[in-house]
């Protein structure tokens, strides 16, 4: 069909959220050398429109609420 599957898209958003870390200078290594481990607790996605194969894409995620124990990422 040419175009990327829906479910893969998790993918994208898992390798922005890891750029989004490090960018902020807590590289996912570091995070989990300190023993933290950073679990997904809810995921949305609103499917805009179709990604086709071999397209070049940018995601664009900014941090959203902050908590003590929790933190939001999300894409404009």
């Amino acid at each position: 069909m040419g175009v990327i599957h829906h479910g893969a898209y998790v993918t994208y958003l898992e390798e922005a959220r890891a750029a989004l870390l490090r960018h902020r200078g807590h590289p996912y290594d570091d995070v989990r050398g300190d023993g933290i481990d950073l679990a997904v607790l809810e995921l949305y996605v609103r499917y805009r429109r179709a990604l086709h194969f071999d397209e070049v894409v940018d995601v664009h995620v900014s941090l959203g609420r902050v908590t003590r124990t929790t933190f939001q990422v999300g894409t404009s």
